[in-house]
């Protein structure tokens, strides 16, 4: 019995992407019980970010490993959108930054953050905006973002730009809405007009 809980903490450890966060519910689904997960966390495996969620032991989690897990394990829309796109994919440098980073994430109406993601101490603060700006195509214009080990959804820089008019007035301004624009000489017409 012992041999078989080595293994399958082996095989966990061995697969878990470096800064990731796993949900609970999500390893029960895939054979690891609650009670085994509080061993692991007894046997320093993993440490608990928050109710519902761990970390493997040792690694520095980032907000894209708890919105991995949020995306991945939990199924939900969320994803990095408007300024925080721009800054991943590379176009930071057009976005102004003020005082107090924040980390902008779209998701659908009705949908809400898990506490654990809430409550955790990261090292930014989080702007959560529910609409249902794209209708019947949530996912429209969305990309995979390679952060190391894993991956996460991001806004394209032609859903970006949307989703940041969408904030005028509110979190930005028409004047950094020029600035952005200025350098998205690439944007792709069709996905616009999508």
């Amino acid at each position: 019995m012992g041999t078989v809980k080595k293994i399958k903490i082996n095989q966990l450890i061995s697969e878990w992407p470096n800064g990731a966060v796993f949900t609970a519910s999500w390893l029960k689904n895939h054979g690891y019980s609650y009670e085994l997960l509080k061993k692991y966390r007894t046997s320093g495996w993993v440490f608990q970010i928050g109710n519902g969620a761990v970390a493997r032991a040792g690694d520095e989690v980032t907000w894209a490993g708890g919105l991995y897990a949020i995306q991945k394990q939990l199924g939900m829309t969320v994803h990095a959108g408007a300024k925080t796109a721009f800054e991943l994919q590379g176009y930071g440098h057009y976005v102004p930054m003020r005082k107090g980073y924040s980390v902008y994430l779209f998701g659908q109406q009705g949908e809400f953050l898990p506490t654990w993601f809430l409550k955790y101490k990261w090292d930014v603060k989080f702007q959560f905006l529910r609409t249902n700006l794209f209708g019947k195509y949530p996912k429209i214009g969305l990309l995979e973002k390679k952060m190391g080990a894993y991956s996460i959804q991001v806004s394209s820089p032609e859903r970006a730009i949307m989703e940041f008019l969408y904030l005028v007035n509110n979190e930005g301004s028409f004047e950094e809405a020029y600035l952005l624009m200025q350098g998205l000489a690439t944007l792709r017409s069709s996905l616009i007009q999508d």
